[in-house]
């Protein structure tokens, strides 16, 4: 039986990298994988997370000011600490960082595949951590070329961030492969939707659009309440458009809410347990996913989408990232451009003059999450990927 340790240096908190990381460990075990888990908090078959609320407080504190960089360096250290006792005590036939903090706390000249979810350096510029050409963007940068130098082979989730590795590090050995999503948590058929939309006040006919996403400008927030509030009166009551998440833009998005008096119309969920997701995702018409990215580091391949489509719902996106590899614009879900508000106004209205879309579109990016992007495909990949990087894959 193959041995694969799966390790990050990220917060524990939920969805996103957490939430990849524990379906394919749990897919790998019933594929006959022996996986491990470990993070700088703990070790196990599955990751334990932070609560939704204390994740998100623990997550601003550390990785949106000048704690990040000494947050950084301790979890990296704390981690490279585990791993070289992993290596001592019961070493894995292959060793699977998912960020390059990771893959550099990884001891040398191991078996190392590298799943790259994001953009370290761009990221932390992005959110106002580092300035261009500063000692910690020149560090962070340095860090994630030594980190993809270091990695024996290189899974990037779409093709967007396959060229970005390209660019910072040369011709390496790099793989493009989507992530997968739990179609049988994440399922159409399940408990929630009368509970979740009576919570919302909204009726059998009311359309209610699901956004769930960190409150953060590069996903779009205020594109999606503008492209509401310009929408023809007359839809406004049988809209519900619902935010999850929290982030810098709460405080903006609740006095826009309030000056706009659509509070009964537009509603802030707060960070919801991902336990509870599938749920709301049910009780949901339309799920939005409108980021903006930004001019150098872009949308990755959101979870959001493959979980909504999973769910069997539409998705509404913007056409930025690997986004369009995961959505077939017309068929699954309709895509926009970004920084359109007018252009998501009109996909909103035609979904509301046309409703029937809202299933033919639901039932094909169910299909389409069911074919393309289950765990266990995805589990099945990476485990001709560990063959690869172990040396042991047939010719």
């Amino acid at each position: 039986m193959m041995h694969v340790v799966i390790f990050t240096c990220a917060l524990p908190r939920e969805g996103g990298v957490t939430s990849f990381i524990n379906a394919l460990a749990s897919a790998l075990q019933q594929a006959g994988c022996r996986a491990t888990i470990m993070n700088p908090l703990g070790t196990g078959s599955q990751m334990q997370v932070l609560p939704a609320q204390t994740g998100s407080i623990v997550h601003k504190l550390l990785y949106w000011g000048p704690a990040y960089l000494a947050a950084y360096m301790a979890a990296q250290k704390t981690l490279s600490r585990r791993l070289a006792r992993l290596l001592t005590e019961d070493p894995p036939d292959c060793w699977h960082a998912n960020d390059v903090a990771a893959a550099l706390a990884a001891p040398p000249r191991v078996p190392l595949l590298l799943t790259v979810h994001g953009y370290l350096t761009q990221e932390v510029v992005d959110r106002g951590i580092a300035r261009q050409r500063s000692l910690l963007q020149r560090y962070l940068l340095r860090q994630e070329v030594q980190g993809y130098l270091r990695a024996s082979q290189i899974a990037a989730v779409d093709a967007q961030r396959a060229h970005h590795v390209r660019a910072l590090a040369g011709d390496l050995p790099t793989y493009v492969q989507p992530n997968g999503v739990d179609t049988t948590r994440f399922s159409p058929i399940g408990p929630g939707r009368k509970e979740w939309r009576a919570r919302w006040g909204a009726g059998d006919d009311d359309l209610v659009i699901l956004c769930p996403r960190h409150l953060e400008e590069r996903y779009g927030i205020m594109d999606l309440f503008a492209a509401v509030m310009s929408l023809d009166p007359k839809f406004f009551r049988r809209i519900r458009l619902v935010y999850t998440g929290s982030g810098p833009l709460k405080g903006h998005l609740e006095k826009a809410i309030t000056t706009a008096g659509m509070g009964e119309q537009i509603r802030l969920s707060g960070v919801i347990p991902y336990r509870d997701m599938p749920s709301l995702y049910r009780a949901a018409d339309l799920v939005a996913v409108p980021s903006v990215g930004s001019a150098t580091a872009g949308e990755g391949s959101p979870m959001a989408v493959l979980e909504a489509m999973a769910t069997g719902k539409p998705v509404l996106a913007s056409r930025v990232g690997g986004i369009p590899e995961q959505v077939a614009d017309g068929s699954s879900g309709l895509l926009v451009p970004p920084n359109d508000p007018p252009a998501l106004a009109r996909a909103i209205g035609h979904l509301l003059t046309e409703p029937h879309l809202l299933t033919t579109l639901g039932a094909a990016g169910l299909r389409r999450a069911q074919e393309y992007f289950s765990i266990k495909a995805l589990a099945n990949s990476y485990m001709r990927l560990y063959l690869e990087v172990t040396g042991h894959a047939s010719a």
